[in-house]
């Protein structure tokens, strides 16, 4: 079940231009999770997350910025 969510989350990004790596594996697991009952999904696990991709978004999207200007 996870890699067919995870196939599908792939396939998701590949048709608006997204994107990914780890976070499709880690949206498969979640899905699954909340396909299980929301008692299954850890509230700490959810806010770690989202913590998480709230941080490396903007410094990848930095990261990529100063890259080009070097170039």
């Amino acid at each position: 079940m996870v890699e067919f969510v995870a196939i599908a989350l792939v396939l998701f990004a590949s048709k608006f231009g997204v994107p990914i790596y780890a976070t499709r594996l880690v949206g498969g697991v979640m899905a699954v999770a909340f396909s299980r009952g929301l008692n299954k999904v850890r509230s700490e696990t959810m806010k770690e997350i989202a913590a998480l991709w709230l941080v490396i978004i903007p410094v990848g999207a930095t990261l990529s910025l100063l890259h080009l200007d070097l170039n």
